[in-house]
């Protein structure tokens, strides 16, 4: 069976990370390398959605630009999902999320595989909220068939993945050992710390 591929997010301004945090070098290599490297052995070409077309051609990855650049991860899927095209499945994942395993990953896909009426899967946090499902939308995966809806969402103002996950996601348990994944929202959250 085909390996899915894989789309990093690297769209957004890197604002509290106080440049491009794609690019930034820890532990000898830039940070979207590491998150290649996490998804590889379980996700066929990896194709990175950014503000321009070849915006990481200088780190050896297929870039793609965000069709509509500014507003967020849900246009960041919608375009991941028109390029996606013919695949049956899809992972999307962010430039700054460490710590993703391997089985989790296969986790979701079979999840989504054995649910051919929802379009998308992803896991979800226990516990009270204001929302019926708390999301956790990276990483998760998706069939192509989704941009529909991202663009529909984004055309009435709706920039957040999880509005998408409540109409059609397949919910999965958060697997044990999620604490232990590292969101890099400043170079101080790296495990080590920066460098």
């Amino acid at each position: 069976m085909n390996k899915p591929p894989l789309y990093i997010l690297a769209g957004g301004n890197s604002t509290r990370f106080g440049g491009d945090k794609a690019r930034y070098r820890w532990r000898g290599r830039p940070l979207l390398r590491h998150v290649v490297s996490q998804f590889s052995t379980v996700t066929g070409p990896v194709v990175v959605v950014a503000a321009a077309a070849d915006d990481y051609r200088d780190l050896e990855l297929v870039t793609i630009a965000d069709r509509r650049p500014g507003l967020g991860p849900l246009a960041g899927l919608e375009t991941a999902a028109r390029h996606a095209g013919a695949a049956p499945l899809f992972v999307l994942a962010s430039c700054d999320r460490l710590g993703v395993r391997r089985a989790w990953i296969e986790l979701l896909i079979e999840r989504l595989r054995r649910n051919p009426a929802r379009l998308a899967a992803a896991f979800f946090h226990d516990g009270p909220t204001r929302r019926r499902i708390r999301w956790e939308p990276f990483p998760a995966v998706f069939r192509p068939a989704v941009s529909g809806l991202a663009g529909e969402l984004l055309d009435r103002g709706v920039r957040v993945i999880a509005r998408l996950l409540d109409e059609v996601g397949v919910a999965v348990n958060l697997p044990a050992g999620w604490e232990s994944v590292v969101d890099a929202n400043r170079p101080g959250d790296l495990p080590g710390g920066p460098g």
